[in-house]
């Protein structure tokens, strides 16, 4: 489902890839078509997702970021909201950090 305006394109994220979002791929092809539409503004609507893999939410903030279309989001599940600031945050510190300082010797 999609609805448009003159300044404003909405889609529906579930019924275009699929309500598990799953691929990092897809989130990027997924933004490369919204980003050939003329709107400069995009409603993305993720009503009925079920689930997101952390690379899925990774790449769309990452793609979204470098848009210069304006984008909103409506409708997310807080499954959702909670692995979208999971993956902006993966790896910010070392996993684990006990090990950081030590010394490795190949042998």
């Amino acid at each position: 489902m999609s609805k448009m305006s003159k300044d404003a394109y909405e889609v529906k994220i579930a019924d275009v890839i699929s309500v598990n979002l799953a691929f990092r791929e897809f989130a990027s092809d997924f933004i490369d078509a919204l980003e050939l539409r003329e709107e400069p503004r995009i409603i993305v609507d993720f009503s009925g997702v079920t689930t997101i893999s952390r690379g899925f939410a990774h790449e769309y903030q990452v793609r979204r970021g470098r848009s210069a279309k304006i984008f909103s989001e409506i409708n997310v599940p807080n499954n959702v909201k909670q692995m979208f600031a999971f993956a902006m945050d993966y790896r910010k510190e070392p996993r684990f950090p006990e090990l950081a300082d030590m010394k490795y010797e190949l042998i």
